[in-house]
Protein backbone atom coordinates (compact mmCIF):
# COMPACT_ATOMS: atom_id res chain seq x y z
CA UNK A 1 0.00 0.00 0.00
CA UNK A 2 2.86 2.53 1.02
CA UNK A 3 4.47 1.78 -2.21
CA UNK A 4 1.34 2.40 -4.42
CA UNK A 5 0.76 5.75 -2.50
CA UNK A 6 4.06 7.05 -3.00
CA UNK A 7 5.25 5.87 -6.50
CA UNK A 8 2.09 6.11 -8.32
CA UNK A 9 -0.85 8.03 -6.40
CA UNK A 10 0.79 10.90 -4.79
CA UNK A 11 4.01 11.42 -6.28
CA UNK A 12 5.68 13.99 -4.04
CA UNK A 13 9.10 12.45 -4.77
CA UNK A 14 10.66 10.47 -7.27
CA UNK A 15 14.34 9.46 -7.88
CA UNK A 16 15.54 9.96 -11.48
CA UNK A 17 19.47 9.54 -11.10
CA UNK A 18 19.72 13.78 -11.46
CA UNK A 19 20.62 16.49 -9.32
CA UNK A 20 16.93 17.21 -9.15
CA UNK A 21 15.50 14.14 -8.66
CA UNK A 22 15.38 12.42 -4.89
CA UNK A 23 18.05 10.91 -3.15
CA UNK A 24 17.39 6.99 -2.05
CA UNK A 25 17.33 7.61 1.30
CA UNK A 26 14.71 10.62 0.77
CA UNK A 27 12.60 8.63 -0.59
CA UNK A 28 13.54 5.13 1.20
CA UNK A 29 12.30 7.93 3.94
CA UNK A 30 9.26 9.26 2.92
CA UNK A 31 7.90 5.49 2.33
CA UNK A 32 8.69 4.82 5.56
CA UNK A 33 6.57 7.46 6.44
CA UNK A 34 4.18 6.29 4.72
CA UNK A 35 4.45 2.88 6.46
CA UNK A 36 4.07 4.05 9.61
CA UNK A 37 0.97 6.38 8.98
CA UNK A 38 -2.00 5.00 11.03
CA UNK A 39 -4.23 6.45 8.07
CA UNK A 40 -2.32 4.33 5.17
CA UNK A 41 -5.07 2.03 4.44
CA UNK A 42 -8.23 4.74 4.18
CA UNK A 43 -5.56 6.55 2.06
CA UNK A 44 -5.22 3.69 -0.14
CA UNK A 45 -8.43 2.83 -0.39
CA UNK A 46 -9.37 6.00 -1.31
CA UNK A 47 -7.05 6.17 -4.17
CA UNK A 48 -8.25 3.00 -5.25
CA UNK A 49 -11.68 3.14 -5.60
CA UNK A 50 -11.91 6.72 -7.38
Amino acid sequence: MALDVTGQYEKRMSITGRATGATGSAFTDYVMDWLHNPKLASTWEGYVKV
